[in-house]
């Protein structure tokens, strides 16, 4: 398995799509998303390659790849290199993803 990464960036988008689930629907959809980014984490951990390299030519970012995760309407923005997954961003999936990636 890959080691996965966890930037900066995605941290706090983590930590505020939980914040928005425990204020908007409660302890156990925030658990629930908790849950699931963990899943897509693993997921990304022993399947590195499989991720949607969609946005990567669009934005001229080489190696970009999307995963959903599962259940959630948001999706764990990475790149591999030859040791690891970096999770550079967790993005709802109905976001102007280039315009949110610019910074």
């Amino acid at each position: 398995m890959t080691a996965v990464i966890i930037s900066p960036a995605a941290e706090a988008d983590l930590s505020a799509i939980i914040d928005h689930y425990l204020i908007a629907a409660g302890v156990e959809v925030a658990a629930g998303f908790l849950t699931a980014s963990d899943r897509c984490m693993d997921h990304l951990a022993g399947f590195p390659a499989r991720g949607a390299p969609r946005l990567a030519e669009k934005l001229e970012i080489s190696g970009l790849r999307l995963w959903p995760v599962k259940g959630f309407p948001q999706l764990a923005l990475y790149s591999e290199t030859e040791r690891c997954v970096i999770i550079q961003r967790v993005l709802h999936a109905a976001r102007d993803l280039p315009f949110a990636l610019r910074d």
